[in-house]
């Protein structure tokens, strides 16, 4: 769970905990350094490699079904994470989220696996509008990356307003998702 900017990894934690508790979910909401955004260099992706493997030390993990879901920054953050490491993550859901320069993720091209990824943005998202978010869409779907696009319609950027209908849809996309090898851990730093 990557959260959005200004906030911390409970704000996210808190809207899915109901339905980790039917569905037996392990959370994971660790906070930014900086609360503000998501630093490559200080947050990730050893970071998130990191907070998995002392979250599996703890709890009985699956380790090919681990995910990434990230709201706003958090959503940037996640879809940045799985394509750095398609081999450890199993697949992303964000909700309001794009890759900052689609052009700059060239090099993940030569990554054999195209991690599932999907996106909600809504209609009205005055950070993320949906002209924005498409050249990500395009970016994945050009490049052979699995996954959807969904456009809420009457929705702004308030992922909490929605929080339940976006966490059923992601988790109806995430949880048919698994790594067919163990877990490998790349580090592109």
């Amino acid at each position: 769970m990557l959260h959005g900017t200004g906030r911390d990894g409970l704000s996210l934690i808190n809207p899915w905990k109901k339905m980790a508790k039917e569905k037996g979910i392990v959370l994971a909401g660790p906070n930014a350094l900086n609360s503000q955004m998501w630093i490559a260099a200080e947050d990730g992706p050893v970071f998130l490699r990191d907070v998995v493997e002392s979250i599996r030390l703890r709890f009985n993990l699956d380790l090919k079904r681990v995910y990434l879901f990230g709201h706003s920054s958090g959503g940037c953050f996640a879809i940045m994470n799985a394509l750095y490491e398609p081999n450890y993550f199993a697949a992303a859901a964000v909700h309001a989220g794009a890759l900052p320069d689609p052009g700059q993720f060239i090099p993940v091209l030569s990554a054999r696996r195209r991690i599932p990824i999907a996106i909600w943005v809504g209609d009205r998202d005055p950070f993320f509008p949906v002209s924005a978010v498409k050249p990500t869409v395009d970016f994945l779907q050009t490049n052979g990356f699995p996954g959807q696009f969904s456009v809420l319609q009457n929705h702004d950027h308030n992922y909490y307003g929605l929080a339940d209908k976006v966490n059923k849809a992601a988790w109806s996309f995430l949880e048919s998702k698994a790594l067919q090898d163990d877990p490998k851990w790349i580090d592109v730093a």
